[in-house]
């Protein structure tokens, strides 16, 4: 059963409706008690809707959005038992290669059906090619890199050690930040720079200064390195890129993170142009369409033939 007719709930419902046990133990579950983070999913209304099947037409990050947000029934959103738009998890699988993907909202696909992000798209191109079993995706909204190494490591714990690991990085100015708000305890926030063309979209809160950003920055290529090697130890196919262009740049330019590749502006415009007729460039909340999704999916696919040819 899908619940067509979503509630309509107002920006602070998540927050004033928390449980307060929920949130001071789930939101670091994947950082202390090697759980995945459930926070949302834990609290109405979603707890006290069919949760059997875990199908809603609405999602926790388009129920804030302003109320000329309309649900029209045409996005389907199901979650697997662990709360990920996902295939369900599985310890015995029988496939050849085990692919994990992960980032933020636009991983998780927010917007639109999952067929349409970039995940699935890849997933879909590779099944043709390889043995690549069921669709395993983390992708969560909100999710930063912190994220993106915590809650692989609860996966390969629950679940074994995946040969490919493809990422989609958001922003890196997404933090775990201190916050004697509400409960007190840690709250995970997204931080963008002041820059003069993105600054007129957020409150001055959800800003940070260039220095600050160069500060995340020096964090997010010491942390990412060691994952690296992680990765390599295990012998993980690590693979990543992101849609902050400004962020990319600045991460290749360095050349610390040998995981991460750049994707080409220019060849992005060619692309899209290309298609614009045939597909979207924006989802219904904003986020971007599936003609960004068939590009980003495309120069994964690239970047893993260069890197590692036929599997």
């Amino acid at each position: 059963m899908i619940n067509k007719k979503y509630p309509k709930i107002n920006p602070s419902y998540f927050l004033e409706n928390m449980d307060n046990k929920a949130l001071q133990s789930s939101l670091l579950n994947s950082l202390f008690r090697n759980e995945f983070d459930q926070t949302w999913s834990l609290n109405d209304p979603y707890k006290s809707m069919n949760v059997g099947n875990r199908e809603f037409t609405v999602a926790p990050t388009e129920a804030r959005l302003p109320d000329n947000f309309k649900d029209d029934g045409s996005v389907i959103y199901k979650y697997n038992s662990d709360w990920y738009r996902s295939d369900d998890f599985n310890k015995n699988k029988t496939s050849k290669f085990h692919i994990l993907f992960n980032g933020c909202s636009e991983t998780e696909g927010i917007g639109g059906n999952i067929e349409d992000s970039w995940g699935k798209i890849l997933h879909t191109k590779f099944s043709k090619k390889y043995d690549v079993g069921n669709f395993y995706n983390l992708g969560r909204a909100g999710s930063g890199w912190h994220q993106v190494i915590l809650d692989f490591f609860v996966y390969e714990e629950k679940y074994g050690t995946p040969t490919h690991y493809f990422v989609l990085l958001p922003n890196i100015g997404r933090n775990f930040l201190w916050s004697e708000n509400n409960l007190g305890g840690w709250d995970y926030h997204q931080k963008y720079v002041d820059r003069e063309k993105i600054s007129v979209f957020f409150n001055q809160k959800s800003l940070i200064s260039i220095e600050n950003q160069k500060n995340d920055l020096m964090d997010f290529m010491i942390s990412w390195k060691i994952f690296e090697k992680y990765c390599d130890s295990k012998n993980i196919n690590l693979l990543v890129s992101s849609w902050d262009f400004a962020e990319l740049e600045n991460i290749c330019f360095m050349r610390q993170n040998k995981s991460v590749f750049k994707m080409n502006e220019e060849d992005a415009s060619n692309f899209l142009i290309k298609n614009k007729k045939t597909l979207s460039l924006e989802k219904r909340d904003g986020h971007k369409g599936r003609s960004f999704h068939e590009w980003w999916a495309y120069e994964f696919e690239k970047e893993a033939e260069k890197r590692w040819g036929q599997w």
